[in-house]
């Protein structure tokens, strides 16, 4: 399994998984992220906290074809992520480094 971790003091972000997670000193000072096992259409990976833009299928309308765009913030539910596997998914960023991307949700 496969995490990140923001630091809360230095603002920066650690990425590690369940073998070195002892590189992450003091684990209470970073919030931790699952990667969620999916890429976006980029081949970036797909963290916790990350926010998406997705693309749904083009629709077919009076003014002709026309996608919908979506921004999400990706979150843990208590069953799974709040995402599927698709491929119209793009990171624009996360909540730690780009706090003003969740202004426009």
């Amino acid at each position: 399994m496969k995490f990140r971790g923001w630091e809360r003091k230095g603002k920066f972000m650690v990425y590690f998984d369940l073998t070195n997670i002892s590189k992450c000193f003091g684990i209470e000072d970073y919030d931790v992220m699952q990667f969620t096992g999916l890429k976006d259409k980029n081949g970036n990976e797909i963290y916790e906290g990350d926010i998406l833009l997705r693309v749904s299928r083009a629709k077919r309308n009076a003014t002709g074809l026309r996608g919908t765009k979506h921004n999400t913030i990706v979150k843990w539910n208590g069953a799974g992520f709040n995402i599927r596997p698709c491929n119209g998914h793009i990171v624009l960023g996360n909540i730690y480094k780009n706090p003003e991307l969740k202004e426009e949700l």
